[in-house]
């Protein structure tokens, strides 16, 4: 009834210990099942189809975000269609969607997946790739984290890129900017995706996985000072305190540069000049804890 994609990296050595413990956890709960690994040769999308004419019907992501958005991404574009197909993650390393799900560790992810507590949600989709929590561009997505006094000085003194982005959305209107951020959301982790927002007027929105919605937020081009004094809140999302924010919902919008557009899928970067983003709702079954953040 399991199915267990581990991730390449989890050949490494320093990880034995960690695949031993979770492999006595599994067969404790009497969820253990069939483990595989990913390699250059063994794609994610082949396991999963091996697995699911099996008869599989859970398909857990072991590893980080990286593989979870691969294992989605495969669930989601799978031809065999089953209903009942879940998906859910056991996080070896740091893991966004993990802690979105309410899987906070490795130790605590075999009883919950045990659990079966399961919801449907819906997923975003950039072109051929598939997301549950979002898809971000813009400036922001060029800067690192900026910590020690003399990153902040030298981050002070170079000049930052503002692309020219484009956003046509279904709804029949459009939009153009050269933002620090553009945010589309599916799921928002941050408050459990309630947020008050100082737009125009004061806007209070849930951004929920299960509205057949995608929440665009923009944070306009800020100022040298704003953008260092709000780039924490940037990166996590954070977007209550930002002055200059506009906030769109839609099913569905392209997006459009004159140049490459840095993007963070899932986590994960990738690089396009125009793309399409739309919600395909309740398109996937996931296992969740208590403590899932929508």
């Amino acid at each position: 009834m399991y199915f267990y994609i581990y991730d390449s990296f989890t050949r490494e050595p320093k990880y034995a210990k960690a695949l031993n413990k979770i492999s006595m956890a599994l067969a404790d709960l009497d969820i253990a099942g069939e483990e595989v690994r990913c390699t250059p040769i063994r794609k994610v999308k082949d396991l999963i189809k091996e697995g699911v004419k099996k008869g599989y019907k859970n398909i857990i992501a072991c590893g980080d975000d990286s593989i979870a958005q691969k294992v989605i991404t495969s669930l989601a574009t799978l031809k065999i269609r089953k209903k009942d197909l879940c998906f859910s993650i056991i996080p070896l390393r740091s893991s966004k969607i993990a802690q979105i799900l309410g899987i906070p560790s490795i130790d605590a992810a075999p009883e919950i997946i045990s659990k079966r507590r399961i919801k449907k949600v819906d997923l975003g989709k950039l072109d051929d790739q598939y997301f549950l929590t979002s898809c971000s561009m813009g400036a922001g997505e060029s800067l690192v984290k900026l910590g020690s006094f003399w990153s902040k000085l030298t981050f002070m003194t170079r000049s930052v890129r503002y692309p020219e982005i484009q956003l046509k959305f279904k709804e029949g209107f459009k939009v153009t900017v050269r933002p620090t951020k553009v945010g589309i959301f599916n799921i928002l982790d941050y408050h459990k995706g309630k947020l008050s927002l100082k737009t125009n007027s004061q806007v209070s929105i849930t951004v929920s996985p299960q509205d057949g919605l995608l929440d665009v937020i923009i944070v306009s081009k800020l100022a040298k000072f704003n953008l260092l004094r709000y780039l924490a809140d940037i990166q996590q999302n954070n977007f209550e305190k930002i002055p200059g924010i506009s906030l769109f919902r839609t099913k569905k919008v392209t997006i459009s540069s004159s140049g490459p557009i840095p993007i963070t899928l899932d986590r994960q970067k990738v690089e396009k000049k125009r793309l399409v983003c739309q919600v395909i709702p309740q398109k996937l079954n996931v296992i969740v804890g208590r403590e899932r953040r929508f």
